[in-house]
């Protein structure tokens, strides 16, 4: 499910949290995203209700029901 998700990322974010952010991995409902920075972070988790119902939409079916934000490392 992740491929599925990931491929639909760009379509479900836009092209600039795109460009900051990529899709973990997709299990249980969970959708671990990476951010590049806190404030993306912040960004993504003030979204991440409307994304979880963008992401219900683009993929037909509620695989993710939930959007969890990872700061990537130095």
């Amino acid at each position: 499910m992740t491929e599925r998700v990931d491929a639909l990322w760009q379509d479900i974010v836009g092209p600039v949290l795109g460009a900051h952010t990529s899709v973990r991995s997709v299990r249980d409902g969970v959708c671990t995203v990476v951010v590049d920075g806190p404030a993306w972070a912040t960004q993504l988790r003030y979204l991440a209700g409307e994304l979880v119902a963008r992401a219900t939409e683009a993929l037909g079916t509620t695989v993710v029901r939930e959007v969890r934000v990872v700061v990537a490392g130095p």
